[in-house]
């Protein structure tokens, strides 16, 4: 028996796939000798022995194959200056003269914006109650007895209508929750269902013609066109695109991601390793070999050191594949002046087979082997300056840290969004189908040498592809799924399919459902941004809303992150401003009825954290839904270690508990709140 698939991974538990078996179709064959001859290729001046041999081949077979700048022209069928998959994309050339010119007739697709026409309510327009005076000081923030029927069972949503205008005041904000105190929403926001989905999109059927849409690709050349907002708008209006040049023109070392650089830096550093079947593009089948969306991806661990010489060895035994299928259909001859060079290669490879475990079980023709995908190591450490600085040099709205993303005035790391992390990968390697957590946007560089392949489709089809997952008995959030692409054509659902090559970066706009499996192997960097645009607030509290209904919790606190915004950051665009103004308005009613539960409750002492205290967000414990400001814990001893932990409650949780022995914790005082909302100004 393996191990267990949580257990560490010892580098001769990790199995090695047959890549190319003989009854190998053509085009999966081609597309395995292209990702190798890239290698090879780039690599001409130092080959020997059994490389020299291969890329003799394979330059045999594809006599018109070249690279330029890692990018390959003359496959198989095309014309030799033809860049491989050049039909998948929209070319756009950014000019300083003008803003954008176009090789191609641009793809008539909806821009991101108008998305979420819809979406929200204008609030501002709401007439202001002659019952609220501006001077009114009736009531104040500090906490004082209340009645004891407090309307705290009210659950907060980030999409409760607003009942008073977005100009109000916080003295007005507490003098009419004192006058409503027997009313749900305390005359804040109006009642909303707790089982309500917020807005969703209106897909339609897309014709035929329109299901294929080409990915817009940004092409740069100067440092300029790199740095214009011409860049940036291209990027935040379409739902999925690729840049193609910033490494190069703003100078950004890809070596500083290569496995030999990482692996000076962190062989034993732990990675999470995704064991996964290999299967040929497009394929995804269970276990009795029929065509699923479900998809075979568990989790277990190792280190950076071994999986390093598990995807070097997974090379040379391609090398040593490859060589072997096309030697056995050439002549004879052919085959004899290679002989001695392959001998000494096959003994090596058969000896480093020998000491990988073959324990996986031959499921079928198709899940044959098993293939590991190294991912997640997180580049917070200091050990990665280097890293992160060749990130910095890109454009500010992806950078991993920059003054108008969202992300970097959390205040604390979330790893994996506001820090890169690094993914290593053989051929085969999937990303299962996922949104984003939050529905922040996404940015993707592929440091190479290989070739990634990526699918997406826009939020307005969401809701298809949501209802498909759920005739499937697949959970669109938790579980591992791979969408057939024949289903989601026969669905009419438009799907972006293109191809990610060394040096691009891929930019995925929130909302939009991908899915990605490497061709070759890559060494790719992730992290997520939140520009500041309206669409992207909107996505980001349409995913917490949706996800504290399907109780799954939200990554990103958005009530918290709200606060930060409204505290660090200058907002010059109107409707975003009065978005963000709205999220503080409803916490800071909220947090005015949670105080006065607290204070109904004889039994029941607020602590108040210490100023300054980091991190302080927190998510309850039974419903998942983000606690802010005021925590409701509750002690108990864990029965494996029989330490003493603490469950965190919501105020709604913890009122049907009513538990006497609850603590409440209080991290910022409602005069502080109440400062920061009035201080909160839209820039000029």
């Amino acid at each position: 028996m393996g191990p267990a698939r949580d257990e560490k991974r010892r580098f001769d538990e990790l199995e090695l796939a047959t890549f190319i078996p003989q009854d190998i179709c053509d085009a999966q064959l081609d597309r395995l000798l292209y990702q190798v001859y890239l290698i090879l290729k780039i690599n001409e001046r130092n080959l020997t022995g059994g490389h020299a041999t291969l890329l003799k081949l394979i330059q045999e077979r594809y006599s018109d194959l070249t690279v330029k700048k890692g990018i390959l022209y003359g496959c198989r069928g095309d014309d030799p200056f033809k860049e491989y998959d050049s039909d998948q994309f929209d070319n756009i050339y950014v000019d300083n003269d003008s803003p954008v010119k176009k090789k191609e007739e641009p793809f008539q697709g909806v821009p991101v914006s108008r998305i979420l026409s819809e979406a929200f309510p204008t609030p501002s327009r709401i007439p202001k109650p002659s019952s609220i005076s501006p001077g009114s000081n009736s009531s104040s923030p500090k906490s004082r007895r209340s009645n004891s029927n407090s309307k705290c069972s009210l659950a907060f949503s980030l999409f409760s209508p607003l009942k008073v205008p977005l100009d109000i005041s916080s003295t007005e904000i507490f003098s009419t929750c004192a006058e409503n105190t027997q009313e749900r929403g305390l005359g804040i926001v109006a009642e909303i269902k707790t089982d309500e989905i917020p807005f969703q999109p209106r897909p339609c059927r897309s014709k035929v013609d329109c299901l294929t849409p080409k990915v817009p690709l940004i092409h740069v050349r100067t440092y300029e066109e790199a740095m214009s907002p011409a860049v940036r708008n291209l990027c935040l209006e379409n739902s999925i695109a690729m840049v193609r040049g910033l490494p190069n023109v703003l100078g950004i070392d890809n070596a500083a991601f290569s496995t030999k650089t990482i692996l000076k830096l962190a062989a034993t550093d732990e990675l999470e390793l995704r064991e996964q079947w290999f299967m040929p593009t497009r394929t995804n089948v269970d276990s009795e070999g029929s065509q699923t969306w479900r998809f075979h991806s568990f989790k277990c661990r190792s280190d950076v050191k071994t999986y390093a010489e598990y995807q070097g060895l997974s090379f040379e035994s391609i090398v040593f594949e490859a060589t072997q299928f096309l030697l056995d259909h050439r002549e004879k001859q052919i085959k004899s002046e290679v002989n001695s060079d392959e001998d000494s290669d096959d003994s090596g490879i058969k000896r480093k087979k020998k000491k990988l475990a073959n324990n996986g079980r031959k499921a079928n023709a198709v899940l044959r082997d098993k293939i590991y995908f190294g991912t997640n190591v997180d580049f917070s450490s200091p050990k990665f300056h280097r890293q992160v600085g060749e990130l910095q040099k890109l454009p500010s709205f992806c950078r991993l840290k920059d003054k108008t993303n969202f992300l970097s005035h959390l205040g604390y790391d979330l790893r994996g969004m506001n820090t890169a992390q690094f993914y290593m990968k053989m051929p085969g390697c999937r990303t299962p189908a996922h949104l984003e957590n939050n529905s922040f946007c996404s940015v993707n560089l592929n440091a190479g040498p290989g070739d990634c392949e990526w699918f997406g489709v826009s939020y307005e089809y969401f809701p298809m592809i949501d209802a498909m997952c759920k005739e499937r008995k697949i959970e669109f959030l938790d579980s591992s799924w791979w969408p057939d692409f024949d289903d989601l054509m026969a669905a009419g659902i438009p799907v972006y399919r293109f191809t990610q090559k060394p040096g691009d970066i891929v930019w995925v706009n929130g909302g939009c459902v991908h899915w990605v499996e490497s061709i070759g192997w890559c060494n790719n960097v992730a992290w997520n941004v939140g520009p500041q645009s309206v669409f992207q607030y909107k996505m980001n509290l349409i995913a917490a809303e949706w996800n504290r209904i399907h109780k799954y919790p939200s990554l990103v606190p958005m009530q918290y992150l709200s606060w930060q915004i409204a505290r660090r950051m200058k907002i010059d665009d109107p409707e975003l401003y009065d978005l963000i103004r709205g999220t503080l308005i409803r916490s800071l009613a909220y947090c005015r009825s949670v105080m006065d539960y607290v204070d109904s409750r004889d039994d029941l002492y607020l602590y108040v954290l210490e100023e300054g205290t980091e991190n302080t967000t927190s998510y309850c414990s039974k419903c998942t839904s983000e606690v802010f400001n005021i925590l409701f814990t509750k002690a108990f001893v864990e029965e494996e270690t029989g330490r003493q932990l603490y469950d965190t409650l919501c105020c709604k949780c913890a009122k049907l508990d009513n538990d006497p022995k609850l603590e409440v914790w209080q991290a910022y005082t409602l005069e502080s709140l109440a400062k920061t909302l009035d201080e909160f100004k839209l820039s000029t």
